[in-house]
């Protein structure tokens, strides 16, 4: 005999509050930390869960209660499809502050190293299209 499968189920109100590899969304709800795809740090959703990864609840958003200020719209038509590129949903500041905070929590995490400065950021210009 197999291990039974658990159905999926909803949960309701998650605050998503980080960002996770790949672009999944860390969303909490009492005390519990579900990883949501499609989702940015400031959204609440209803989240409908369909699987766990080493005992964490992964799944999909059912309902956007309120999205994050720090939502824009992807600049390119194939981003729902192509799986390329999954910080396009931020605002770039946004995208370079949760980049560089991967990097530093995983070299604190992974390394045992302190990081005690990050550095300094030119702003950054799109080319010239034409």
């Amino acid at each position: 005999m197999g291990r039974r499968k658990k159905k999926p189920y909803l949960v309701e109100g998650v605050d998503i509050v980080d960002t996770a590899t790949k672009g999944w969304g860390i969303g909490k709800k009492d005390g519990q930390v579900i990883f949501v795809e499609h989702t940015v740090p400031g959204d609440k959703v209803d989240v409908w869960v369909n699987s766990k990864v080493k005992k964490v609840p992964k799944g999909c958003v059912q309902t956007m209660l309120a999205p994050s200020p720090d939502r824009i719209e992807p600049r390119c038509d194939h981003f729902d499809y192509c799986g390329g590129c999954k910080w396009q949903r931020l605002s770039y500041g946004k995208q370079l502050y949760f980049k560089e905070k991967q990097v530093t929590d995983a070299v604190t995490r992974i390394g045992h190293l302190d990081v005690e400065e990050s550095f300094p950021r030119r702003p950054f210009q799109f080319p010239i299209q034409g």
